[in-house]
């Protein structure tokens, strides 16, 4: 009964936001924009493991604390990935849907098995700087912690600039995460100007 209710918290909140998304960029006030991203990461991320979490402790497979990620992915449409944990961990099927690359670089706070470092919140991984570049319309940046992966759990990143149609965008993007451990997300621009 739990897993559903979990589902349906996160199915609605996946609603809301997509909903939001499908209005037309008119230049005033607008509802939330809504972007998928994609990584798949046995090839397009990179990661600098030490091997050995906070403690010392070997961890042949995961990264730990101070070990580094890069990263470069698809942007594409809002709902192109299924919010269920279904999604293509490769990409490969949404490679004619993308409408612009996503880039990641950061530094592990935490491993996902072990406690982060000490002034780290408990759920924190990573901190992290994201570039969505979208193709014929401008680019905008983000900063800050990534959360531990919880399918269907959200987290905010704070908006740090951008060009073309979103030079005026400021304040805090949502993270929806889809699966695939942590590479695959909706993100939710706030409303504009």
């Amino acid at each position: 009964m739990q897993a559903i209710k979990g589902m349906s918290i996160a199915l609605a909140i996946t609603s809301v936001f997509a909903a939001g998304a499908s209005t037309a960029d008119d230049g005033r006030k607008r509802p939330a924009r809504a972007y998928d991203v994609c990584v798949n990461a046995g090839v397009d991320a990179r990661f600098n493991l030490t091997g050995v979490d906070f403690g010392g402790n070997p961890i042949p497979e995961h990264p730990g604390p101070g070990d580094r990620v890069t990263g470069v992915g698809m942007l594409l449409p809002a709902g192109t990935i299924p919010t269920d944990g279904s999604g293509d961990v490769t990409c490969n099927s949404y490679q004619a849907r993308k409408i612009g690359t996503f880039f990641v670089n950061g530094t592990f706070v935490s491993t996902f098995t072990a406690r982060p470092l000490p002034q780290a919140a408990a759920n924190d991984l990573a901190y992290v700087d994201w570039h969505f570049r979208v193709d014929g319309a401008g680019a905008f940046d983000t900063s800050g912690p990534i959360k531990q992966f919880a399918q269907g759990g959200t987290y905010p990143h704070t908006i740090v600039g951008g060009t073309g149609r979103f030079k005026s965008v400021k304040g805090e993007l949502t993270t929806l995460m889809l699966g695939a451990g942590g590479f695959q997300l909706r993100v939710f621009l706030p409303n504009g100007d």
